[in-house]
Parts: C-alpha cells; structure tokens; sequence
C-alpha cells in the first residue's frame, strides 16, 4: 500500500500593529502606522505600499489613503489600509484694522490685515455712517469667509474729515451794456464733496457813468459745511450813459390860433431817462414877427424850445410851434350818412384823426356829424358800424344772391355788390351765400372777416360799377391842409341786405312789406309716446312758385335725431340752425333760383325725432320768429305767411291755442304769444294772485301766431302773475312769474 501527500501553503500572511484611521487639522502633518507581516510557511513576505489622495469640499479638506499589499512565496496575499482626513474649522484671523480719519465719500480707508491658517480667503464690507460732514464717523464691518467657509468679522471706526473746499462749476462772463439796460447779476454755481453748499456775495462799484463808464463787481463766496471756501469774481461793465432823455409826450404843436387865443396855452411836456436824473427848461421865442403884430393885424411864428438835460449832460429837445393869426383860425368837417334808398343812418361812430395825434370820436345823430377844426391840418375821417348783424338780413336775399350768382337777375349797384360780399373777399361768391345762411340760422353770431356795416365816399365814382372791388374804394375821407370847411358824406351800407330792408335809424321801420299770401306744411299729427322714435313729414299744400323761406320751429318734449332731404332741391342739415336745440329751438332757412312747385301731399322734408315725454305732435310743434322771423317767398309775392297744418283740413292756425310766455321766470321782460283761428277781436289780461288787474291789451289780431311784448315796467308787481287770452268765443289762462 502506499499513500501520496501534497504540503501546499494556502495561509495568506497574517498583519499585526494594523494602524486606524484618523481626522487631522489641516495644519498637522499626516503620519501613517507600520503594520508588521508573518507568514506560516513562508520565510519572507513581500510588502508593496501604494498611496491615493482625494480632495474633499474646500481648499483644506483631503483624504489621503496608505494601502500595504502583503504576499508570500506560495502568492497568498493580505491587505490592509489606513485614511487620513484633514480638516479646517478655524476661521481668518484680522491682524489688523484701519484707524484715524477717512475722507466724508469714504475714500482713505486702508485695507485690513488679515491671515488664514490653511486656506485662501474673500474680504467684504459694510459701511454705516454716522454724522455728517467734519462732525460725523464712518464704521466698517468687515467680513472675512475663507476657502472652507469658516467666517471671521472685525469693525474699524473712523472719524470723518473734509479738508477740500467747494468747486465752482458754472461761472457767468462779463457783461457790457449801455446803463438803460443794467441787469441783475446771474450767481455762479457751486459744489461741494460732501455737502451743500452756502453761496455769499459783496459788490462794490468802480468807476463813473459820466467818466468812461464803471464796473460793478461781486466777489462770491462758497461755503461747505466744514468752513472750506471758495471764491470767485463776477463783473458787470456799464457803458459810459452817451444817450440823451427823451420827450415822451409833446403837447400838439403846428396849431393855428386867433390873436384872441395868445399867448397859448403849451401845456407841459413828458421826458424819460433810464440812466440819470432829468432837468427840463424852456425858452420862448417870436421866430417871425414880434409882440405887436397882433396890434398890427399882421400873422406870425411863436414858438417854445423845450431843453432835457441829463445827469450826464445829454440833451435833446422839442418844439412848439403856433401860428397867430388876426383873423379865425377854425372850420369845420361835416357831411351826412345814407343808404342807397336815402334813409338817414345812425349810431356810427366818427374818427376823426389828426397828423399832430388829435383824436376825436362822435357818434352821428339822424345820420348827420360836424366837427370842429383848426386850419392848415392833416385830417382822416373814418366811419364805423358794427351792430346787429341781421338788420336788413333774411332768406329773401339769399334768393337774390343766387339769382345773381346765376346770372339770372344781377345785382343793380356796385353798393349791392359789396353788400353780398359777406365774407369781405373782394368778389361774390358761393361762399357769401354759405356765411349769409349761418347768420340767418343764428350758428354765427356776427359776421366773420367783416362788419356789419360798411361806409363809401358818396362822391367816389366807380370805374367799373359791376366789380366794385376792380379798384380799391375809399371807405375813409382824407383832408390835406384844410384851408376852408369840408363836406364829406357816405354811402352807408348794411353788409347782407340786398333788397334795401335794413333800419338805417331809430324813427325808421324796416321791413313794412305785408303778407299777401301762406305758405303751409301740411303734418300728420299722432299721439307720440315717449322714448319712442318717429318720422315727422313735411308735407306740401299749396306749394306754388316758392323761391324760399325761413322760419323758427319750437319743439316741445321732441329731440331731434336727423334731417333726411325730400322734393325740396338741394335741402340738407346745413338748412338747419341747431344752436339753439338744448331751448326747443331750431332754425330753418331754404331758397332756390327759381320758384319750385310741389304737389300736395309730396314730403318735402322729413325731421326724424324721439319724444321725450308722451305728446301729441300738434301740441309739439310750432313756428314762431323766436330766433329766425318767420316768413316765406315767391315769384308771385316776395313775403308769404308760414304756418303748420295738422291732419286733413285743421290747420295749426285755425286752433284756439295759448302759448307760455317765454322765458318763464323772467326779469325785464317776456313774450306771451298764441294762435287764432282767424282775424278777430281778442284782449291779453295780466293779474296777480288777488285779481288786481295789472295790465289789459284788446286789439284785432291776424289769423294764426300772434305775439305781445310784456316789460316788467308794465306790471309794477313781483311774484305769481296770471295771463288770460279771451274772444268772442274762447278763453285760456296760464301761469308767469315775475322775479326781483
């Protein structure tokens, strides 16, 4: 038998003194163990030592790992490891920290010393001042974080100094004027480091203005709140004064006067100087004759030189001058004022305008003026009327201004002419017509780019009388060294009226033309519910021939919302005057060149409206002459009587209707109007509250609207009145107030 063994090594060697591992402070030096190998078998181990290191999170912080691989001969192996860690926990250290002073803005700080054990580091600080300017500290943190984040904070205090003054920054340059225009000195401007600044002057003066002139200077001084200055030097150079006073006002000279009148009376003379005091002296002197010329009915030169002397002895002087005549010395400008139909016009206001700067201003009476002058003078005489824009004006001569424009009927004058001229063009145009409907619609209230009035030579001769404005026409007289009395009469012309219907004077009448014929609307008349919207026609009846009319429309509880054009040719809103819609009251204004015939019943326009209240529609609407006068035009007659027709048959006029007063309170005075069916006897009574009987009309009344004017002087009483229309037939009372 036999038996095989096998001795083989499978022991790995065995460590002893195996070292742990270990946290260090980063300033220490790391020291590994020294483990010690056996083997069983072996006689010899082999050790092979590796080393790693790894960082850590900062700067400071490393792991550092020693390794021992141990083997023996039959390659069995034993490891084993030790880690060292370093670490950082301690913060900067400040060695040290600014003192003293710092500048106020914060410069001058030193920089801190500071130190760390292991790791880089960041400063930061933060400032808080206290105080201001040389009274004041500045205390800084500072915080030192190194590489690990460990925080160390030190404080530095410091006291604040302010050594520098303040900096001019704008400084104004010397200035030259004359010493009437002397200004007051611009102050320069200045800054400081630290704070505000306090700016001083003194002035002083050097020099004569009579001399050579003189210099006014200021020495400026800037202050900051610590006491540092600064300064500087402005200066002003007045000119040497070189100019001499002057007379403001002389009193009129070249005036002729009668031996009776000498001496003359020269008044006193005005003198300005804007650098020196003024002394004024005069010497009178006979230049041609002497003192008894009067005695030897003989003319002559008598004058009186006035000397302005000032402070500098500058002077300049003025004159007076009067011629003494033995005989009168005085005429006279006179003349009339007329209309192309001959009427007397006025309330115009005369100018008349002296070379020597005489002025005088008269207002004619009964269309006369004369004024008193002196001889051998300069005279302009203007005449002006600016008044009451619609005098004379109404639809009718837009009638004869289209006519013309049309060339169907021209114009007969050259005064015509510059009446149509509205807008003051210097011709006739459509535009005329445009601006004479916006005054007759009341959207202007005057005349725009003229007057109401103007005012031509009578005895001025056109040279072209169909275009009047060919050659400039005078409408002033000019009278050059008047020697004996002047006659200067005008041609007065209202601005608008072409068919001659203006009142030129308080006893004149206007218009006297009666009406011979009606002009009527014809309207379907309904009950209108308020809020709701309607169509309102206007119908013809009897529309025969018509140029044209105009008149004003009352609306009562109705808002007008649109105009739309019908068989009327050319009508649009512009045929509308709505200034006045927030009273009730629109105008209306339409003509054409030709009389224009429309069928009954065809609508000629259309008003869209929304009641606002609950109203019937006859009740609702009226024509009146409140604004625009009510009336209308034909080829057959040239003023028809407008009127409103409701329904089928009944007309607004044939309607027994009183009308309340307008304006209701009122003042001064007011207007109570009504319509009748036809002409008839009919009385206005007005009582207060007792009965008392304060004032009675009773007189024949046309058929339709009808309208009394009743002055509070009337009444002699305040309060609640009562006025009462009666006829033959009818009676109606409303209510009025009288207000203090």
């Amino acid at each position: 038998a036999s038996a095989t063994m096998s001795m083989g090594d499978t022991q790995p060697p065995v460590a002893s003194n195996i070292p742990t591992d270990m946290t260090i402070d980063c300033e220490e030096t790391p020291a590994f163990g020294m483990p010690v190998f056996t083997d069983n078998c072996a006689a010899s181990v082999t050790v092979v030592i590796t080393n790693t290191t790894v960082n850590g999170d900062c700067e400071a912080e490393v792991m550092m790992t020693r390794t021992w691989t141990a083997t023996d001969d039959c390659d069995n192996t034993t490891v084993i490891s030790q880690t060292i860690t370093t670490e950082d926990n301690d913060g900067p250290v400040f060695v040290s920290v600014p003192t003293g002073t710092v500048l106020c803005d914060g410069g001058g700080f030193d920089d801190p010393v500071v130190t760390d054990n292991c790791s880089s580091f960041d400063i930061t600080f933060v400032d808080d001042t206290n105080g201001s300017g040389c009274n004041g500290t500045i205390t800084r943190t500072y915080t030192a974080t190194d590489n690990c984040g460990n925080v160390t904070t030190a404080t530095a205090t410091l006291s604040i100094v302010d050594n520098e003054a303040p900096v001019f920054t704008e400084v104004p340059g010397t200035l030259d004027v004359n010493c009437d225009e002397v200004p007051e000195f611009t102050p320069p401007t200045a800054v400081d480091n630290c704070g505000d600044v306090t700016l001083t002057f003194v002035e002083t003066e050097s020099g004569e203005l009579c001399d050579e002139g003189f210099s006014r200077k200021r020495v400026w001084t800037a202050t900051d709140g610590c006491g540092n200055t600064a300064t500087v030097e402005t200066a002003i150079w007045v000119n040497k004064d070189n100019t001499p006073p002057v007379f403001t006002f002389v009193p009129p000279t070249d005036q002729m006067i009668s031996c009776e009148d000498f001496p003359p009376t020269f008044g006193n003379v005005t003198v300005e100087d804007d650098c020196s005091g003024v002394t004024v002296t005069f010497v009178d002197d006979f230049v041609f004759g002497d003192e008894n010329s009067c005695d030897n009915g003989e003319s002559f030169d008598y004058r009186r030189t006035w000397t302005a002397t000032d402070g500098c002895g500058n002077e300049s002087t003025a004159e007076q001058k009067f011629w003494v005549m033995p005989g009168p010395a005085a005429a006279t400008i006179s003349g009339t004022l007329m209309t192309e139909e001959l009427e007397m016009t006025d309330n115009v206001m005369m100018s008349l305008e002296n070379s020597n700067a005489i002025n005088v201003s008269e207002m004619s009476t009964d269309g006369n003026f004369t004024f008193d002058v002196a001889l051998n003078q300069n005279y302009t005489l203007t005449p002006e009327r600016d008044d009451n824009p619609l005098n004379g004006i109404t639809t009718y001569d837009l009638v004869l201004l289209g006519r013309h424009l049309l060339e169907i009927e021209t114009l007969s004058s050259p005064y015509k002419l510059i009446a149509a001229d509205i807008n003051n063009s210097g011709n006739v145009t459509s535009l005329d017509m445009i601006a004479l409907r916006r005054l007759i619609l009341n959207i202007d209230e005057s005349i725009v780019n003229n007057t109401s009035w103007r005012f031509v030579e009578s005895s001025y001769v056109f040279p072209d009388p169909t275009n009047p404005f060919a050659a400039t026409f005078p409408e002033v007289s000019n009278f050059n060294g008047i020697t004996q009395s002047q006659i200067a009469d005008f041609m007065a012309i209202k601005v608008g009226d072409l068919n001659g219907s203006a009142v030129a004077n308080q006893l004149a009448t206007g218009d006297t033309r009666s009406s011979d014929g009606d002009l009527v609307f014809q309207l379907d008349d309904a009950s209108l519910a308020a809020g709701e919207e309607y169509e309102v026609a206007f119908k013809a009846r009897d529309f025969a021939a018509v140029q044209g009319y105009q008149y004003t429309l009352n609306l009562s509880g109705l808002e007008l919302l649109e105009v739309q054009a019908g068989a009327l040719r050319g009508i649009t809103a512009d045929n509308f005057g709505m200034t006045n819609l927030d009273r009730g009251i629109l105008t209306t204004s339409w003509n054409t060149q030709n009389g224009l015939t429309v069928a009954d019943d065809e609508v000629l326009f259309t008003l869209v409206v929304k009641a606002t209240e609950a109203v019937k529609l006859s009740q609702a609407l009226r024509v009146s002459s409140d604004v625009t006068p009510a009336e209308g035009y034909s080829e057959l007659s040239d003023k028809l009587a407008v009127s409103l027709r409701f329904g089928e048959g009944a007309t607004g006029t044939e309607a027994f209707t009183l009308y309340q007063n307008r304006p209701n309170p009122f003042g001064a005075e007011t207007m109570i109007s009504f319509n009748l069916p036809t002409a008839m006897d009919a009385t206005l009574t007005i009582y207060d509250v007792s009965g008392r009987v304060l004032k009675q009309v009773s007189r024949n009344y046309a058929a339709g609207y009808n309208e009394e004017l009743i002055e509070r002087s009337d009444l002699g009483s305040t309060g609640v009145l009562y006025y009462q229309l009666e006829t033959a037939t009818e009676t109606a009372t409303k209510k009025m107030i009288l207000v203090k």
